[in-house]
């Protein structure tokens, strides 16, 4: 089963037998009748796969749903998953990339008014001193 997801196919048993209890997604045995798992995918490559169950067989309305419909509407939800993964790697650059523009305008500061305190006490080095003698020569 998750050998097939793993090659981008979707997984669709929705006659099982209600004895059967070899699903290895679930922690304790899980009665399903219909199990639904579809690959989620980021261009060609598998990141997971999207699983629904159910311990009643598929609903009978009119017009009855097929295990298509079915399967489309959970390939949907796997490309809106797959989707919101990609909108938060995004987000998730771009708060990191905020963060280093943040550090190195905080560094840029610093490093200016250490720049503009090193320039004045230059200044003051540069300038002659008058002595209290050449002052008052006059005297």
């Amino acid at each position: 089963m998750t050998g097939a997801v793993k090659h981008g196919r979707a997984v669709n048993l929705d006659r099982v037998d209600p004895s059967y209890r070899g699903f290895p997604y679930y922690a304790e045995p899980c009665p399903a009748r219909v199990l639904l798992v579809v690959p989620v995918t980021e261009g060609e490559t598998v990141r997971g796969s999207a699983r629904t169950a159910s311990t009643a067989p598929l609903p009978v309305r009119s017009p009855p749903v097929s295990s298509c419909e079915a399967e489309e509407a959970a390939r949907a939800a796997a490309r809106s998953i797959a989707r919101a993964v990609q909108n938060e790697r995004v987000f998730a650059q771009i708060e990191r990339s905020k963060a280093e523009h943040f550090r190195l305008y905080r560094a840029s500061q610093t490093l200016g008014s250490t720049s503009r305190r090193t320039r004045s006490s230059m200044r003051s080095f540069a300038r002659p001193r008058r002595s209290p003698s050449t002052t008052n020569a006059s005297g």
